[in-house]
């Protein structure tokens, strides 16, 4: 017994892929949104309620995933034991997602900022603030 065009099946279907196209989205959102170097206010439609000067962490965290963001950059710029969404706990802090994604401004990779380090900058990115 088939189902009609429009019947539960292909709802649950559309839903479902609606639900992968999310969380796909979502994770290319949070880890590759600015790698060409674009400021949030071109990127989020809700820039706009932001801050010019900081985006609290908890307007990020409200959409993008953390976890996910920290698993996305795991090994970044080729080295097992970097990675940018999470500093290691010596001689570093936890940075504000605002260190590097910038309202108004092209990103600025943080980690590159006063020497410390030298990791290869995205596309449009810099290391300087």
């Amino acid at each position: 017994m088939g189902m009609k065009a429009g019947g539960r099946g292909t709802a649950r279907a559309r839903a479902l892929a609606l639900a992968a196209l999310l969380a796909l989205l979502a994770l290319l959102g949070a880890c590759g949104s600015q790698a060409t170097g674009q400021p949030l206010s071109a990127i989020h439609a809700n820039a706009d309620s932001w801050s010019a000067d900081a985006v609290a962490d908890a307007d990020c965290l409200g959409c993008h995933n953390g976890a996910a963001l920290t698993r996305a950059t795991q090994g970044y710029d080729g080295a097992d034991d970097v990675n940018v969404h999470e500093p290691p706990a010596t001689g570093h802090s936890p940075t504000a997602c605002a260190s590097c994604h910038r309202v108004e401004a092209a990103p600025v990779l943080a980690c590159n900022q006063g020497g410390c380090h030298a990791y290869t900058l995205p596309e449009g990115w810099s290391a300087q603030g």
